[in-house]
């Protein structure tokens, strides 16, 4: 029997513009996630559904070497999709800004912005075609 509690892109009864973003920390600190600055959507506990809506994950701590997920998508017969910037955080300061758009209608955006060059940043499988899910994607961090 299928699960009719998983978020899925094509299924007719979600929100059509949703982003999950897993986070990955390979740096040798803990991370921490702030400044979540939501312009349009909200939040939701992935995958029980885009009804369940929770806080920003802000201030959120990840550990070395775990992930750390969260998602969010658009509300609910709005036609503004969801849009959001926040920053990642490591014991020396700021280690980089990231910015998502996912609207109703136009180009996906997701664009990222170091602030510290001893750390890289690599993030796949975000869907940045002209419409529809950002999708899920995960952002792996490191240190050189």
């Amino acid at each position: 029997m299928e699960d009719s509690s998983k978020v899925t892109a094509d299924d007719p009864r979600t929100y059509k513009q949703w982003v999950k973003i897993n986070i990955r920390n390979k740096t040798e600190a803990q991370i921490t996630l702030k400044d979540f600055d939501l312009k349009y959507g909200k939040f939701f506990r992935y995958p029980n559904g885009f009804d369940e809506e929770v806080d920003a994950p802000e201030g959120q701590t990840i550990e070395v070497g775990k992930t750390f997920s969260f998602a969010s998508c658009g509300r609910e017969n709005s036609p503004s999709g969801t849009e959001c910037r926040f920053s990642i955080y490591g014991p020396r300061g700021e280690i980089a800004r990231y910015y998502w758009d996912c609207p109703y209608m136009g180009t996906n955006k997701f664009d990222l912005e170091m602030s510290d060059e001893d750390y890289m940043m690599q993030d796949k499988g975000f869907n940045r075609t002209a419409n529809g899910a950002l999708g899920e994607g995960t952002i792996t961090i490191a240190e050189f």
